[in-house]
């Protein structure tokens, strides 16, 4: 028994196929297409007549897309129906892969505005950004990169850069599809000043050697 079958509506519509011999002619009589039901020699045709349940379900995958389609009584959530009784309906489902860029800027030098370009695969998807997310953006299933480079007045010389999250540390990335995934660059600014007490120790810093603050907001040597 199949979803046609196990349906449990007061007044099952008739069935969308009828039995047909293969020279013309045949019994006529209304038949399932998955199910069949017609006597010796004849096949389950198209014909006129309202689908049952089951009969139209399908879905197919092509362009980043899952394309499902259904018969149904009830119509999907938000949908109207287009007349009484069992419709079909289709739904296309994106299900590109997703990757987001998430910046973060340590020890910042109050005195200056420091600001990113953030890039996927070489290509910048949001530009002078000092801090924050690049948010979601489709990719092609496989291999990816990401990265930066320096904004409107800022130079990457002056930071330490640290690549994370679900990136590996030299910012590549495998996504299939379905997949949502985030990758953080974090990077230490040089130049910048730490709380009272804190050690000044940024990752790729040997000339700080993680000195430790005297005041608030003396700048790492």
């Amino acid at each position: 028994m199949n979803d046609s079958e196990m349906c449990s509506i007061i007044e099952q519509p008739q069935l969308a196929g009828v039995c047909r011999a293969m020279g013309g002619g045949g019994s006529q009589s209304r038949c399932d297409f998955s199910d069949g039901g017609c006597p010796s020699g004849e096949t389950c045709q198209t014909s006129s007549g309202c689908p049952k349940y089951g009969d139209y379900n399908g879905i197919a995958c092509t362009a980043g897309s899952v394309f499902a389609a259904w018969s149904s009584a009830t119509p999907p959530f938000g949908v109207t129906a287009p007349s009484t009784g069992i419709n079909i309906y289709a739904v296309a489902i994106d299900v590109s892969p997703q990757l987001t860029v998430f910046k973060v800027l340590e020890h910042p030098d109050h005195n200056h505005l420091r600001l990113f370009n953030l890039q996927i695969d070489g290509v910048t998807v949001r530009a002078n950004v000092n801090a924050g997310s690049s948010g979601p953006k489709n990719v092609s299933p496989g291999n990816h990169k990401v990265g930066e480079t320096g904004g409107t007045g800022t130079f990457l010389g002056v930071f330490s850069t640290v690549i994370g999250g679900d990136c590996a540390p030299d910012g590549t990335v495998n996504l299939a599809a379905g997949d949502r995934k985030t990758c953080t660059i974090t990077n230490f600014d040089h130049a910048g000043g730490c709380a009272f007490g804190k050690f000044c120790c940024e990752p790729g810093d040997g000339t700080q050697g993680c000195q430790k603050c005297v005041a608030s907001g003396q700048e790492c040597p």
